[in-house]
């Protein structure tokens, strides 16, 4: 599932990057991450659930938003793109994903042993 900000959305973030200004919105994006550190770590020892979890996660996943849109006036934003296609192949060798599979042939194996 690919996550898409409606058009409504879409507009609030931009108006919330150029109206707040950068510094105001990389303190809250700060903010943000702290909350959602302490949130993963509630949540690992079973002191919140999900929803909470995943209100954090929105959180900062909102702020990136606006913060892209900083990057993306200074043409920035293609260099994080590859930075985060990097970061995906050291991610997949990290989760010990050496080989190429396809997702389909991952889930048919899935679906053979009964899982």
């Amino acid at each position: 599932m690919k996550l898409e900000l409606t058009d409504v959305a879409e507009n609030i973030v931009k108006q919330a990057a150029f109206s707040c200004g950068p510094d105001a919105n990389f303190n809250q994006l700060q903010e943000e991450c702290a909350e959602l550190i302490v949130a993963v770590s509630h949540f690992r020892r079973d002191r919140i659930g999900w929803s909470e979890l995943v209100e954090e996660i929105a959180d900062v996943y909102l702020m990136i938003q606006v913060i892209n849109e900083y990057l993306k006036l200074m043409s920035l934003d293609g260099l994080v793109y590859n930075k985060v296609i990097d970061k995906a192949y050291k991610l997949r060798e990290r989760a010990g994903l050496d080989r190429v599979q396809s997702f389909n042939r991952v889930e048919e194996e899935s679906g053979n042993r009964g899982g």
